[in-house]
């Protein structure tokens, strides 16, 4: 398996790529993580092993290599909300950056389905994603999914729905 640091666009990743994939799984980290932590590689390297995909995992935001020197680990109450659409970008402008192996079919986000969720319903070549732990806030305006459940955050995607 070929592992290496990539930079596309001052947005740091490293690649897991198992030498024949064909397109790339996304690996959301989780805000307390890097994409050097022991638990991220372990991950990656799992999936890329796996699935056949290659992995990419970003440093987002405030996060890992991009984390301002001298900030706490909690971020701002509304640091979320004003984030988004920069994470979104950044996974954009990272898996542009690796056209050569083939597109993002799937997303997996620890603690990070707040960013998840926007960018896979942003990249329509997605056709899977996990949302693990928590990081999906409830908004007002939820509305009900068929089974009863309540979905805690209606996407403009008819792909997604998020249930609680």
């Amino acid at each position: 398996m070929r592992e290496e640091r990539i930079d596309t666009g001052g947005v740091p990743a490293k690649l897991y790529d198992p030498g024949d994939a064909s397109g790339l799984l996304l690996f959301g980290h989780g805000g307390e993580y890097s994409k050097d932590s022991e638990r991220s590689v372990h991950l990656c390297r799992r999936y890329a092993d796996q699935t056949g995909l290659a992995v990419v995992c970003i440093d987002a935001v405030d996060h890992g290599e991009r984390k301002p020197i001298g900030v706490s680990a909690a971020l701002p109450p509304l640091w979320h909300s004003t984030a988004t659409d920069k994470m979104v970008a950044d996974w954009q402008t990272t898996t542009e950056g690796l056209t050569s192996i083939g597109p993002a079919r799937a997303y997996v986000g620890f603690s990070m389905g707040i960013f998840g969720a926007p960018t896979v319903a942003a990249m329509a070549s997605i056709r899977a994603a996990v949302f693990v732990v928590g990081g999906i806030p409830r908004v007002r305006g939820s509305t009900t999914h068929l089974s009863g459940q309540r979905c805690s955050m209606p996407l403009q995607s008819s792909r997604i729905r998020m249930c609680s």
